[in-house]
C-alpha cells in the first residue's frame, strides 16, 4: 500500500517485458495512475538497450549481455537490428577460441531470438530453420526447448503430424515443458481430427 516507495522502485525497472507486467497486473494501478510513463513498454525497451549497450562496451564479449540485447530489440519489433546483431555474434562466436564466448547455451539462445524474429516478419520457413539449428546446440543433460517451440510452431502452421514428431522431447518432469509437450500434443490431436484425444490432453493440462 504504500505508492511513493513503490513508484520509487518502479522507476528503476527496465524493459519491454516489465513495463508489460505492470500494465497487466492490477495492484500496480496505483503506480501507473501517478507515473503512467513508466508502463510506456518501448520507452522501458529503450531503457533497457540503452543500459545494456553501455555494458557492452566494457565487456563487448559478455554473452549474457548480447542475448539479452538481442531478445529485446526482437520484443521491440527492430526485427532487422537484431538479425545483424545476432548474425555478427553467431559469426564471432565460430571464430572464437574463449570457452565462454563459444557456449553453446548462448547460442541456442542467439538462434531462438532469431528464430521469433524471422517467425514475427513471416518468415516461417527460416524460422524452423532457426529453431532446429537451435536444438543442436542443447547440451546433453539439457531440456531441447527450441524443438518444443519448434513443435509449437509448426502445429501453428497446421503441420500437426510434423509437431507430434517435433514434440517428442525428454521433459525430464519439469513442469513448463512437460506442459507444453501436452499442449502440443493436444494441437496436433485437434489438427488431425483426434478430437477426443485432443479433448483428453486438454482436460490433463488443467491440473
Amino acid at each position: 500500500g504504500d505508492v511513493a516507495a513503490a513508484k520509487a522502485v518502479a522507476a528503476e525497472v527496465k524493459g519491454l517485458r516489465n513495463a508489460s507486467r505492470m500494465r497487466v497486473d492490477r495492484r500496480f494501478d496505483p503506480v501507473l495512475a501517478e507515473a503512467p510513463q513508466l508502463g510506456d513498454y518501448k520507452a522501458q525497451a529503450a531503457r533497457l538497450l540503452e543500459s545494456l549497450r553501455a555494458k557492452q562496451k566494457a565487456a563487448p564479449r559478455a554473452m549474457p549481455l548480447r542475448v539479452s540485447i538481442a531478445e529485446e530489440m526482437v520484443l521491440l519489433g527492430d526485427y532487422a537490428a537484431a538479425l545483424d546483431f545476432i548474425d555478427e555474434t553467431l559469426a564471432g562466436m565460430r571464430g572464437a577460441d574463449e570457452d565462454a564466448w563459444q557456449s553453446p547455451e548462448y547460442a541456442a539462445f542467439l538462434l531462438r531470438a532469431r528464430a521469433s524474429a524471422n517467425l514475427r516478419q513471416g518468415k516461417a520457413q527460416q524460422a524452423i530453420e532457426d529453431f532446429e539449428m537451435a536444438s543442436m546446440f542443447v547440451p546433453p543433460n539439457g531440456v531441447d526447448i527450441p524443438r518444443l517451440m519448434l513443435a509449437d510452431k509448426l502445429c501453428d502452421l497446421g503441420r500437426p503430424k510434423d509437431a507430434e514428431e517435433a514434440a517428442k522431447v525428454d521433459t525430464r518432469n519439469i513442469p513448463w515443458p512437460t506442459q507444453v509437450r501436452q499442449l502440443v500434443r493436444a494441437c496436433a490431436a485437434a489438427g488431425v481430427g483426434d478430437t477426443a484425444r485432443a479433448r483428453a490432453l486438454a482436460d490433463g493440462l488443467r491440473e
